[in-house]
């Protein structure tokens, strides 16, 4: 669960990410969830498939609203960030997906590497399907530790997920979600039925380093991504022809994004 590709800021591609999966793991489900985009998912979807490969990917998306990274399971349309919290869970609903509350009180300063967060007033408020209890991101065991008592406080609502987190392959797979069965179908079924555990991260004291030699490999594909979904803004805008922002106050509002 929640591995991220080339398609934003992970440092493996879709193909690449499978044949690791398939070589270097056991697992029957992958969940592909880039940020802000599902198009990573669908190449690696239809890759598995036409490989015959014993694994089955659901397409999702790691989607940055205003208050916190929400997972978007089984999510076949893009959905836009810069939504709240309810908003966005709602878009995810509307599309028959699973709402995800990602890495739930991961540190504050944590948020300028990306790694953002919600609060306990969003989770209570808002209308998740589930919460990641474990999560492989180095220096994450007390968010971890945090996000699982809240899952216990709150396990009538909410099913609780493990998910990797990863942008390099070695890092697929260390925390995982545990269902009964073995396809994306039971997946489903067990986490619409609150049957799965969340499960890890395994120890590994070279974990930290193997993502500390990628950070710039990562940080790079992050500003690449961030590009990219400018480009289908200003794409966007420029189909629509209602904005009535004009090109240089939308270059404007891009450079304040963008700093």
């Amino acid at each position: 669960m929640h591995v991220h590709t080339t398609a934003s800021d992970g440092t493996a591609s879709p193909s690449d990410v499978l044949e690791w999966v398939v070589e270097h793991t056991d697992l029957a489900v992958l969940a592909i969830c880039d940020h802000n985009t599902n198009e990573g998912a669908i190449e690696a979807a239809a890759l598995a498939k036409a490989r015959s490969y014993a694994v089955e990917v659901v397409i999702g998306q790691e989607v940055e609203s205003t208050e916190g990274h929400i997972l978007g399971l089984w999510t076949p349309e893009m959905i836009a960030p810069g939504m709240d919290a309810a908003r966005t869970v709602a878009e995810i609903h509307r599309q028959g997906g699973i709402a995800v509350a990602a890495h739930p009180y991961a540190p504050h300063w944590w948020h300028r590497h990306g790694l953002c967060r919600g609060d306990t007033a969003v989770y209570d408020c808002v209308e998740y399907d589930a919460v990641e209890v474990a999560n492989s991101t180095p220096l994450l065991f007390f968010a971890n530790f945090r996000a699982r008592a809240y899952w216990r406080a709150n396990s009538v609502r909410l099913a609780a997920l493990g998910g990797s987190d990863a942008h390099i392959p070695s890092v697929i797979g260390t925390s995982r979600t545990i269902f009964p069965g073995s396809s994306a179908q039971d997946l489903r079924a067990a986490i619409e039925a609150r049957t799965v555990r969340g499960s890890g991260p395994t120890f590994n004291p070279f974990r930290t380093m193997s993502y500390a030699r990628k950070v710039p490999t990562i940080r790079q594909r992050d500003r690449e991504r961030k590009l990219r979904e400018a480009e289908r803004s200003t794409a966007s805008c420029d189909a629509c022809g209602n904005c009535s922002v004009q090109p240089d106050q939308t270059a404007s509002a891009e450079r304040t994004t963008n700093a």
